[in-house]
């Protein structure tokens, strides 16, 4: 199996959510079903741009942590993201998945050792998807039993509105995490004071830390 891929970190932090700071490789695929208007990772956008083929061998060799994520970009619609994480899996990897959510099939939710950041895109992101079509691509999912938390990047009132109407529709109690876009403190503070008591807040701790 030869895979098309943007880049990969040998041994990282996880910077984000519900593992945040441990250690992890990384596999970044290319290619995105949305373009949002912060995204840090713009170069991951379109197949053809800093993009390599590598064999599944090569790149089995330069994962030597057993957490392992895979992030784009959307992963879930590079066209080998399957066979990618079923690979892995026979080869004892614990899978981390980043995915806006809009691509996800229910059958997923049944593979084990898989953990799924879903990271729905709010107002700010500029892509103008209603929580209410969010909510039902996601809620199927969710009900299937995939190990499942959000992550939401918070930039202004509106946004944090936009996700609490998500999580009536999503419906299911799952582990939530928000984040401010850029790492803004002032953003970080006004959420913690503004948002819901059952979540989570946090700053990226790869970037604070100089990390990919």
């Amino acid at each position: 199996m030869e895979l098309e891929i943007v880049e990969v970190v040998s041994r990282t932090v996880q910077g984000e959510g519900k593992f945040i700071g441990t250690p992890i490789s990384l596999i970044r695929l290319p290619g995105c079903n949305l373009k949002c208007s912060y995204c840090d990772t713009k170069y991951a956008w379109k197949e053809e741009s800093w993009s390599t083929k590598i064999s599944f061998e090569e790149l089995k060799d330069n994962l030597p942590c057993t957490n392992v994520l895979i992030t784009g970009g959307e992963p879930t619609i590079h066209k080998d993201f399957e066979l990618l994480f079923t690979s892995l899996q026979f080869c004892g990897k614990t899978i981390h998945v980043e995915t806006n959510g809009t691509n996800l099939k229910r059958d997923w939710a049944l593979a084990r050792d898989m953990h799924w950041c879903i990271s729905p895109k709010l107002w700010s992101s500029g892509n103008g998807i209603s929580m209410v079509d969010y909510g039902n691509m996601i809620r199927p999912f969710v009900i299937s039993g995939a190990n499942v938390y959000l992550k939401f990047v918070i930039s202004d009132a509106e946004d944090m509105l936009e996700s609490l109407k998500l999580l009536q529709e999503v419906v299911h109690k799952v582990p939530v995490f928000y984040q401010p876009v850029s790492n803004d403190t002032e953003m970080y503070k006004w959420m913690v004071e503004n948002g819901p008591e059952d979540a989570r807040y946090l700053l990226q701790l790869h970037k604070l830390a100089g990390m990919v």
